[in-house]
């Protein structure tokens, strides 16, 4: 009966050890490095009152351009389809090599930082402070390529407006003569 009882506690032990491991290991499987809750851009758009104030990290695509303001940047980043401005330092901008635009894929960031819905240092606007920013993707120049069959129709439509514009011209001077 002892050893029934000896075993049966050691088992309890061993299962009361498991779950903390579990819970240590789903505590920090939803945060990043820092600290921070990893949020989609879009559902942070969505839900600004939820996150006014928390650290939190994004990812998405640097786009548009760095616009420097003293030893600060604004980015934005767009992510899932929406976008974010956010405010870093020189520094942390400079990591930055390719914006996303017309022609280019930007670099791909984690940032890490504190959500303001309505930033009182900046015009009341939602954005984020960065703590950290890191490339994740290095950005790339895209090839824009002109496609034959759109250049022949664009071309063609010229020549046809071109045609029934002299044709119109004519038709008036005709009717103006009569």
């Amino acid at each position: 009966m002892l050893g029934l009882r000896l075993w049966i506690r050691r088992r309890i032990a061993v299962l009361l050890f498991m779950a903390m491991v579990f819970e240590v290991a789903g505590q920090t499987a939803g945060k990043t490095d820092s600290g921070a809750h990893p949020v989609s851009v879009a559902q942070l758009i969505a839900s600004t009152k939820e996150y006014d104030g928390k650290t939190l990290t994004i990812q998405g695509e640097a786009i548009g351009d760095v616009m420097t303001r003293g030893d600060h940047a604004w980015v934005n980043i767009l992510g899932d389809g929406v976008a974010i401005g956010v405010w870093m330092t020189d520094k942390q901008a400079s990591q930055i090599h390719e914006l996303g635009r017309y022609g280019s894929t930007g670099d791909i960031l984690q940032v890490s930082g504190i959500f303001h819905r309505a930033c009182p240092d900046h015009g009341g606007e939602a954005d984020i402070h960065a703590t950290t920013v890191q490339v994740l993707h290095q950005g790339s120049k895209n090839a824009i390529g002109i496609k034959p069959g759109r250049l022949a129709a664009g071309l063609g439509l010229c020549v046809s407006g071109g045609l029934l514009a002299l044709f119109w011209r004519r038709r008036e001077r005709k009717n103006m003569s009569s």
